[in-house]
């Protein structure tokens, strides 16, 4: 294995030297001399050896990614963004699933703390939401790990949050049900023991409320935020004589365009469909769905610079910050006739 040692002799110049230019700290070397250095490291193949920098350094250049489930396409701007400014800042990122399992969540956590990673990012806390978070709170104040997290309910000297105000895209879709002329508005909702899903609850109530819509013109479902129950949730609703659903995320959304499907009814005219994320095929679907957007890219690039910058000693306080959702009308909503 190549050493700073071997660069050095091939070069005629001191193992600091080799030492500062590959580490890109700041220097008064020749571009010469730095040019030499970099070309040489090259041509023998050298890789550095992590381990003993953060011997000294006291960093690993590691961050931990949470992600409660990947098979979730909603996580891929986020994740995709995560590594675009890690890799940018000299970054590397290990991601793990943790099933939507508070407990195999916490577990993760303890071993990013562990093997000294530099940083966590949370995406979203998993299903038993309270449980996981609470411990995660406690082990994140306890050993002072850096923790970016994709929600509201963590809270602690060294973690960072941003999340979306999901009761205003919740608000937003089914108020858009309600303009467009829907008289019956079927809510998939997602587990109501996790506050994102609560949220969501509240901003359709508020809607509803706000129309002044009788009990008869609403119905409400729990489901688990799949897309299997939520085609079997939108059976329920369509036999309930709906036509308006919203579901509480894309995928729900698209189990309800194949009951409707099933049924033998239009989307769109017959019955409308609203989601929620804005995947990246919502806009593919036939027809297109009609979904409110989550400024996930934006929350990413501010979250984990945000994040680096706490690491790193740029930023002293912790960061928090709610982004805004917006609907997307699309073909899966018209209004009624």
């Amino acid at each position: 294995m190549v050493t700073l040692k071997d660069i050095a002799k091939a070069c005629n110049v001191s193992v600091a030297t080799v030492s500062i230019v590959l580490s890109n700290r700041p220097h008064r070397f020749s571009s010469a001399t730095v040019n030499r250095v970099l070309d040489t490291a090259k041509s023998m193949n050298y890789v550095p050896n992590t381990f003993a920098q953060s011997l000294v350094t006291k960093r690993t250049k590691i961050i931990g990614l949470l992600v409660p489930d990947v098979n979730n396409v909603f996580y891929l701007d986020f994740i995709t963004e995560v590594e675009k400014i890690a890799k940018n800042r000299g970054y590397t990122v290990v991601l793990v699933n943790s099933e939507n399992d508070a407990l195999e969540e916490l577990n993760n956590y303890k071993t990013f703390i562990s093997r000294r990673f530099d940083a966590t990012i949370v995406l979203r806390a998993s299903m038993n939401y309270a449980e996981g978070t609470d411990e995660l709170t406690k082990y994140a104040n306890k050993y002072k790990m850096p923790t970016l997290c994709l929600c509201r309910n963590v809270k602690g000297s060294s973690v960072l949050n941003v999340y979306s105000n999901d009761l205003l895209g919740s608000y937003l879709a089914t108020k858009h049900l309600i303009d467009i002329g829907r008289k019956k508005i079927g809510f998939i909702s997602g587990p109501l023991d996790v506050t994102f899903s609560k949220l969501r609850l509240e901003g359709f109530m508020k809607a509803i409320q706000e129309a002044q819509f009788k009990e008869h013109q609403y119905m409400i479902v729990e489901s688990d935020y799949t897309y299997y129950e939520g085609s079997l949730k939108a059976k329920e609703l369509i036999n309930a004589q709906c036509d308006a659903i919203y579901a509480a995320n894309d995928m729900m959304a698209i189990g309800a365009y194949q009951a409707i499907d099933e049924a033998q009814l239009s989307i769109g005219k017959d019955i409308a469909v609203v989601g929620y994320d804005d995947i990246r095929f919502a806009a593919m679907l036939i027809p297109s769905l009609t979904t409110v957007h989550q400024p996930m890219k934006s929350m990413a690039e501010e979250g984990v610079t945000a994040l680096l910058d706490f690491v790193e000693g740029l930023r002293v306080e912790p960061f928090e910050k709610e982004f805004d959702p917006f609907l997307i009308t699309r073909q899966s909503t018209s209004p009624k006739q």
